[in-house]
């Protein structure tokens, strides 16, 4: 095996913080790994980590050596990218991992991106829980927590859509529990919640970001009857009378629950805070043409898709 493919899995190590980490981000077996490294170890006449039974760290030669290892691999990035220039037209795979509500945006689209791009292949990650961009192998996201770069300040943000999220709950509960009127009425009322908040008895009265606590955002505790995996469960969750939820008012299947009356929106005439979706991409010493050509296609698709 060539030296950048070894420098690879050395740095997914290192930077990951284990040998299973860096075999999911790389989409390989452990055991490839393992060898990868002893290998890179063997070459060097030198331990890049000191082992114990709980993790890895790297050892004094392996800090030194990862600086010149991510040289070696973004060295390797930069020629890709030089080669695809050279090549008149964007092609490669592009890794993406998006919000398991918002994947629609995608995939409405594809047919018409891939007969402008047909050397360009999508592979599109459904997730509905908090990403981790120091575990997960991708080359955008899309989703709504400015935390993701918090986790690796090195990502590239761009805003998509800003949308409000406002409280729903289904005509049964309010006619069981009273129509809250006032943010303090909420105190009284049961919640359906989404392990998208963190924490998820939390909800936003004002300002920000929808997972990003910046000084700036006012929260208040609630009393949770369920909590759900993703927004469409919330939806269904809360269509059933459960409790109370606060929602992005783009989702598709908050609509369809508007519209059938499964859902009705309250508290209406209170300010609510704004829902952000952002893309989240790898810094580059040279532009990728396969991120710019998505970016640019699908900037314009945005406000068509959302209605706004």
């Amino acid at each position: 095996m060539n030296w950048l493919d070894l420098c690879i899995s050395f740095v997914t190590v290192a930077e990951t913080g284990g040998i299973r980490a860096a075999s999911r981000r790389l989409q390989v077996t452990p055991m490839a790994i393992s060898k990868q490294i002893k290998q890179l170890e063997q070459k060097l006449g030198q331990a890049l980590f000191s082992r114990s039974t709980r993790n890895l760290k790297l050892t004094e030669f392996g800090t030194v050596f990862l600086i010149q290892a991510k040289t070696l691999v973004a060295s390797g990035d930069n020629l890709l990218n030089w080669l695809d220039n050279s090549s008149g037209q964007p092609q490669g795979v592009i890794e993406i991992i998006v919000l398991n509500e918002f994947a629609d945006f995608i995939v409405d689209y594809l047919r018409e991106f891939n007969q402008l791009y047909p050397k360009i292949v999508i592979k599109l990650h459904g997730y509905a829980k908090a990403v981790d961009p120091n575990q997960d192998q991708f080359d955008l996201v899309f989703g709504s927590g400015e935390y993701i770069g918090r986790l690796q300040p090195g990502l590239v943000r761009r805003q998509m859509a800003r949308f409000s999220a406002d409280f729903y709950a289904s005509k049964d509960y309010l006619k069981k529990h009273g129509t809250p009127h006032s943010i303090s009425d909420l105190g009284q009322h049961l919640f359906v919640t989404s392990t998208q908040n963190s924490p998820s008895n939390f909800v936003i009265i004002r300002g920000g970001d929808q997972i990003l606590n910046d000084g700036s955002t006012e929260f208040i505790s609630v009393t949770e009857s369920m909590i759900a995996s993703n927004y469409a469960s919330q939806v269904a969750i809360a269509s059933q009378g459960f409790g109370i939820a606060q929602l992005p008012t783009v989702l598709p299947a908050c609509q369809t629950a508007v519209k059938n009356g499964d859902l009705v929106r309250i508290l209406e005439p209170l300010s609510i805070p704004d829902f952000t979706l952002y893309l989240f991409y790898k810094k580059t010493d040279h532009p990728q043409p396969k991120i710019k050509a998505f970016l640019d296609f699908y900037m314009q698709k945005v406000d068509s898709f959302f209605n706004i």
